[in-house]
């Protein structure tokens, strides 16, 4: 499970990580390509932030939050899952690496709403 996360983050860690290449490389690689996959694999990738591995809890976490930040996650609408990933924000037996990135998680779609507020403020 560790594996087939770290995979499906290596494509994200090259465009944005610690360990990102040069632009040239970055601007190569098309992480919309992953859509079919994300799709398909959505409800397992969360089942992951629950796992009893601590190591695929923070690699699936690491994982969503890469995902919500690119827009993969705007036409999702079952409540499981995004329940499943805010309450890891608060879970006594998360990792402070996999909480970490939970509560990132919870406050990109705060974020989102808060921007949506702004935008109808304008608009009165």
């Amino acid at each position: 499970r560790r594996a087939a996360l770290g995979a499906l983050c290596a494509p994200f860690d090259a465009v944005y990580g610690r360990d990102a290449l040069d632009e040239r490389m970055a601007d190569r690689i098309d992480l919309k390509a992953l859509e079919n996959v994300v799709t398909k694999f959505l409800p397992r990738i969360a089942d992951c932030v629950i796992d009893v591995s601590p190591k695929v809890q923070e690699r699936a976490t690491k994982l969503l939050l890469a995902l919500l930040r690119e827009g993969f996650l705007d036409e999702v609408e079952d409540e499981k899952v995004w329940n499943q990933i805010n309450l890891r924000a608060l879970a006594p037996d998360a990792t402070p690496l996999a909480r970490r990135d939970a509560l990132y998680f919870v406050m990109e779609q705060l974020e989102a709403f808060d921007d949506d507020d702004d935008d109808d403020d304008e608009e009165d």
